[in-house]
């Protein structure tokens, strides 16, 4: 085992970077800073500096403002890694 590489599962389908950037990233940016286009556009909200776990739970699972609701395309269990994730940008 090499020292320092990185996790096997770090771009796996189901890790919560992965399920960031494929939900998130699109307004919110790769680093959480919404400074993409739609990030622009639709105001979305800057989610760096330690955004509790449980607002994140419950905004990505009930929409605000223009962000839709995720709780149809995602599960409970996703949605919490996705809210972990965002607690560390």
């Amino acid at each position: 085992m090499t020292t320092g590489a990185a996790p096997r599962y770090a771009d796996d389908a189901s890790s919560p970077r992965t399920l960031y950037v494929q939900n998130c990233a699109r307004c919110h940016g790769a680093n959480g800073k919404a400074e993409t286009a739609l990030g622009r556009k639709y105001d979305a909200d800057d989610i760096t500096g330690g955004v509790s776990v449980n607002k994140v739970v419950r905004i990505v699972t009930n929409g605000k403002g223009h962000m839709p609701s995720f709780k149809k395309r995602l599960s409970a269990a996703q949605i919490a890694q996705i809210a972990s994730y965002v607690n560390s940008l």
